[in-house]
């Protein structure tokens, strides 16, 4: 392809000429690079390949969710969602949905509850759009 379709295919971000834009689609059956300003600027004009490889199927969307029903039959609630989907979390998003384990511990040892609390883990975007 040329430089002009390549264009097509390249997200960058002209107000910060050094940062690499994380773009993601969720809606939209699209594919790019993302990269920074300063790198798509110096792109020369010629002929270029590119490949991706990749695919859209059917999956699964996985998460966790559990209700802690109120003793006073209320229809009330409290939602606490987190999202657990970075390898990376591991160093340092860990705390969230680890608070949010020790509240859904701490609210099932009350022995009565006014209110319903929802507990949702979710992929981040795509599970709290889901």
């Amino acid at each position: 392809m040329d430089l002009a379709e390549l264009n097509e295919h390249c997200y960058s971000l002209p107000g910060q000429p050094t940062a690499i834009l994380y773009l993601t689609s969720y809606s939209l059956e699209r594919c790019g690079f993302c990269l920074t300003h300063q790198q798509r600027q110096s792109l020369k004009p010629g002929q270029y390949r590119a490949v991706i490889r990749s695919q859209l199927k059917a999956g699964n969307l996985t998460y966790g969710h559990c209700v802690l029903p109120s003793t006073t039959g209320s229809l009330d609630e409290i939602l606490i969602s987190t999202y657990l989907c970075h390898p990376s979390m591991a160093n340092n998003k860990l705390f969230v949905p680890l608070v949010a384990a020790f509240l859904y511990e701490s609210v099932k040892k009350l022995p009565t509850q006014k209110i319903n609390y929802r507990f949702v883990f979710v992929p981040e975007t795509i599970g709290a759009i889901t």
